[in-house]
């Protein structure tokens, strides 16, 4: 079961991490690794033997290790915001102060 939440968690961050190199590019994330873009591309997908891409593999790594990406903390932060903002019985309250 505990298996399943991390694959479950990798799976997300594997997203995250892909949608970020669609958005910058594979040929930006090769300049900084001093890599050519055909080999940014293999990380990927996996090759040969190998079960695992390589984006899988360090997805699964971070999550199990709860290395936690600062934008899914920044969005998990705004949601509790919007959730005490939006709650109905906040104005309730403000009515007995006006008595």
């Amino acid at each position: 079961m505990e298996i399943a939440s991390y694959r479950k968690k990798a799976r997300e961050i594997e997203s995250q991490l892909l949608n970020k190199l669609a958005e910058r590019g594979q040929g930006a994330l090769a300049k900084v690794l001093e890599l050519d873009d055909a080999a940014v591309s293999r990380m990927k997908r996996p090759s040969g033997k190998q079960r695992h891409s390589f984006f899988q593999m360090m997805s699964l790594a971070m999550a199990y290790l709860d290395v936690v990406s600062p934008e899914s903390e920044v969005a998990k932060s705004l949601l509790r915001i919007e959730k005490l903002l939006t709650k109905e019985k906040a104005p309730e309250c403000l009515e007995h102060f006006d008595a």
